[in-house]
């Protein structure tokens, strides 16, 4: 859901999926990790969440 609430590909959605995955891993160093390698990814797959939600 962080394609609607955050801009797919933002440094705020970005930070908001790091946050995300801190408090469930309670692992800052590892969620970064996490979030680095899954920016991209994420970035994607909220553009697409966004698009659908637009569609009629």
């Amino acid at each position: 859901m962080l394609g609607i609430c955050c801009p797919p590909f933002s440094a705020e959605q970005q930070e908001t999926f790091k946050k995300v995955l801190t408090d469930l891993l309670k692992d800052e160093k590892k969620a970064a990790h996490i979030a680095e390698k899954l920016a991209h990814d994420l970035g994607k797959l909220s553009a697409s969440i966004l698009a659908l939600s637009k569609e009629p």
